[in-house]
Formats: C-alpha cells, sequence, structure tokens
C-alpha cells in the first residue's frame, strides 16, 4: 500500500510538473509573426455601404444615418452584456424600427420581384409587366436608396467583431434586378444595360473590398451570378454589336487577384474568432460555467486568452501566403493546408480550450470558400469574353468571334467553351454544387423573343 501512495504521489507530481511546463511555453516565433499580420489593421478608401445597408429597410433620412447606426452600436454592446441570461440567444434590430417607415415590401409584393431559380428576369417581368410598373412605384423609395449602394466603395462591418453580430437585408439589394429588366423591356435600352453594370460592378466592388468571407461571398454571389445573369439576357435579346455604355464595357477587365485571395476576408474572419475567444474568457462566461458540461468544464481549465489566439494565428494566415497566391494564379482549387494542432499537442495538456479553438474551423471548410473564390473569377472571366465577343461579332460569325478571342480570356485549367447548338459560352466550375458548368446565353441568340424596340 505504501508503495502504491509513493507510486502515485510521483505520478502525481509528474503529471503537475509537466502541466506546468506545458503552460511555461509561449508562443512559437511563426505564431506570432502569424498573428502580427492577421492582428494589422483592415484599411479600405473611399466610402462605406455599411450604413447605408444596414438602415436600408427604413426611411431614414441620410442625414441621420450615422446617428442612427451610433445609436445601433450602442444598443448592441449593451444587449451583448447579459445575453448569457437569455441562454445565448440575442435577437437585434435597429432602432429605426421604431423612429422611421419600414419600406420592407410584404410577402405579396416580394413574390412579384424576380427571384433566383425562376429563370430569366426578363421573362418573369415579361408576364406582368403592368403589376410588376405598379410594383415598382410603389416601392420607388426603396429602389433608391438600394441603387445608391453602387455609389460606395468598400462594406466593411461597423459593430463590434462578435458572432452575435446581427446581418444587414441583403435581399432587398437584388431588388433593381426588376428595375432594370422593365425599362428593358419597355424600350429603355441603355438605361437597363447602364444600370444593371452599375450594380454589377457596385457589388463587385463591395464583395471585393469587405472584411468578411460572408460579405466577400454575397456580393461576389449578386455580382457574379443575379446581374451577369441579367446583363447575358439582355444582350442574347440584341443584336451583336450593339453599342454597350461605357461602364458595361469596363467589366472587360478581369478582377483583380487579390479578389480571388482569401487573405483579406480572413483576417475579418480570425477578428470573429478573437472576439468569440474573448467572450469565453469574459467574466460573465465563467460566472456562468455552473450551466456548462464536465466536457466543457474540462476543456475551459487553465484556459488563457493570449496562447489561444496564436495557436490558432497560422491557420487563418496561410491564406495570405504565396503558396496560396501561387495556387490562386494555377486555377488550383486544392492547395496543400496546414492541419490544426492536434489535441496531443503538448501546449493543449495546459491549454486544451485553445486547440478547440484552432480546430472550430477545419481547413476543408476554407478550401471549400477558395474553390468558390476562384469559381468567381472564372464566371467574370466567362462574362469579360461573353461582352468582347459581342463586340466583335457584328461583322462576322460568333463562332469566329469566339475563335478570335485573346488569350487573356482562355485558361489552361478550365477553357471556355462554345456550345453552338444551345447557343451558349460555359466555363467549368470546381464546385458542382452549383452545377457543372455556369453558362451564358450568346450575344444575339434571343432576339426572337418578344424583345425591346430598339429602333
Amino acid at each position: 500500500m505504501r508503495y502504491l501512495i509513493l507510486t502515485l504521489t510521483v505520478l502525481i507530481m509528474l503529471a503537475a510538473g509537466l502541466w506546468l511546463w506545458a503552460r511555461s511555453l509561449g508562443p512559437t516565433d511563426a505564431q506570432l509573426e502569424a498573428l502580427a499580420l492577421m492582428e494589422s489593421p483592415l484599411e479600405f478608401e473611399g466610402s462605406n455601404a455599411f450604413t447605408a445597408l444596414w438602415l436600408l429597410p427604413y426611411d431614414v433620412p441620410e442625414s441621420e444615418q450615422d446617428g442612427v447606426m451610433a445609436d445601433d452600436i450602442e444598443a448592441l454592446v449593451r444587449s451583448r452584456r447579459n445575453w448569457f441570461e437569455d441562454g445565448g440567444a440575442l435577437h437585434f434590430g435597429s432602432l429605426a424600427a421604431e423612429r422611421s417607415a419600414d419600406l420592407r415590401p410584404d410577402a405579396e409584393d416580394r413574390k412579384l420581384f424576380c427571384q433566383s431559380g425562376r429563370g430569366s428576369c426578363l421573362d418573369q417581368v415579361r408576364t406582368n409587366p403592368d403589376g410588376i410598373r405598379e410594383l415598382l412605384q410603389r416601392h420607388s423609395r426603396l429602389l433608391e436608396r438600394t441603387a445608391a449602394l453602387a455609389n460606395h466603395d468598400y462594406l466593411q462591418d461597423l459593430f463590434p467583431p462578435s458572432f452575435l453580430s446581427p446581418t444587414p437585408g441583403f435581399q432587398l439589394a437584388t431588388y433593381t434586378q426588376t428595375r432594370h429588366a422593365l425599362a428593358f423591356i419597355d424600350g429603355q435600352v441603355e438605361d437597363a444595360l447602364e444600370g444593371t453594370c452599375r450594380d454589377l460592378a457596385g457589388w463587385q466592388r463591395l464583395g471585393t473590398n469587405s472584411d468578411t468571407l460572408l460579405t466577400r461571398m454575397i456580393g461576389h454571389a449578386f455580382a457574379s451570378q443575379r446581374f451577369t445573369g441579367l446583363l447575358a439576357d439582355m444582350l442574347a435579346e440584341l443584336p451583336p454589336g450593339h453599342p454597350l455604355p461605357p461602364n458595361c464595357q469596363a467589366l472587360l477587365q478581369q478582377p483583380d487577384p487579390e479578389a480571388l485571395n482569401l487573405c483579406q476576408p480572413m483576417r475579418g474572419e480570425f477578428r470573429l474568432m478573437q472576439a468569440f475567444t474573448q467572450e469565453m474568457a469574459s467574466d460573465a462566461y465563467l460566472r456562468d460555467s455552473a450551466e456548462l458540461s464536465r466536457v466543457e468544464r474540462l476543456r475551459l481549465f487553465g484556459f488563457r486568452y493570449e496562447p489561444s489566439i496564436a495557436l490558432a494565428a497560422p491557420g487563418y494566415a496561410q491564406w495570405c501566403s504565396e503558396e496560396i497566391r501561387d495556387a490562386v494564379a494555377a486555377d488550383n482549387p486544392e492547395p496543400e493546408l496546414l492541419e490544426p494542432p492536434s489535441l496531443f499537442n503538448l501546449r493543449c495538456l495546459a491549454n486544451m480550450q485553445q486547440c478547440w479553438i484552432s480546430r472550430m474551423t477545419p481547413a476543408s471548410v476554407f478550401r471549400v470558400y477558395h474553390g468558390r473564390h476562384l469559381d468567381y473569377g472564372a464566371r467574370m472571366r466567362l462574362l469579360a469574353a461573353l461582352l468582347w465577343i459581342q463586340q466583335h461579332s457584328a461583322d462576322e460569325s460568333l463562332e469566329a468571334a469566339f475563335a478570335s478571342l485573346p488569350d487573356r480570356f482562355q485558361s489552361a485549367t478550365r477553357p471556355l467553351r462554345l456550345d453552338a447548338d444551345q447557343a451558349e459560352l460555359a466555363v467549368e466550375l470546381h464546385n458542382h454544387g452549383d452545377g457543372q458548368f455556369f453558362t451564358l446565353p450568346l450575344p444575339g441568340s434571343r432576339q426572337h423573343k418578344a424583345g425591346p424596340e430598339t429602333g
């Protein structure tokens, strides 16, 4: 018995010594370098669209919007202080709901606006042009506010970083599609083209110049799918060679490679992870830890904030590496990525929570976003090629124009494809969840439809 007690005592002392040694280990140089990169401030130039987008549902005069935004930020911070008392539930809306008219359409009107998954917006509007005309009149103020979003330069969340932060009503921002479609059908072709290209370029810019993956992906989707599809449908009903407004011609330029890189939004994602980690280390969280399970308590034992975020930093910072830039340039959707630290890592012994945090979002999830960014680049390359063909097919066939496409529109990994039978231009996607190919109708291929009067 005495030997057993002695053995247990020695084992406990060894375990305690190992725990103290593991706890004394600070971040490595590589972790500190990654942490410095991820904590470097995100700086954008120009005008931030966030306030205008956040308050889009309400008729707040522009001169009052900054004040309402400041009040909303203050109110949200107050709400977060006691969110544990509500079981982690936080439902927050703008104070403008109590002060200003609600501009959002009701359920019946929402059905009348063009919807994705219901075919061409032009065809949707053609089914009820008089009803759509009345719809747009009823919501003219909302549409004016929505169109003004394209005047901004970037989209950066003004709420303090947190997974609890509310999200603006992005869906309202697509309603201008319906207005452009009606203008086209009514024969206002130049206005329709100019407005569509303005919104397309606006969301391309706001998506690229944003600070989280959510806003990046939504902005890019609006640009490369919703408004790109509408523009291509318009060109399909116009004769090849029809003059394009200058802002449409500007879309012949393909996205900057940095727009296809996760580096910038990953810095925003890192700030969200930091905020989550700080919330777990807060007095409020620890005070309510009596409600936590034994497993959660074990993870929190010995938890320290600084080593935790340092251990997680390399997994985020790798998206700013030259290897990732090379993968973007090579259109490679499967770059080699760092694996998160093993739970058997020595540093995890003294701070299990830090290893759990670093494994919250596995590399495979971000690899999917990487592939989607490359698909965005492919869609915009397809649109640029379509515009080039449209401008060069007035005096020659579409096939001849396609054959003479400049090299900058083609790719060794994903060449563009012309389907003369289907009258489509196509590019293969890495993410087959959106279909194997992204297609756009060829210019002039739908002139048989009841299109606009073009003179």
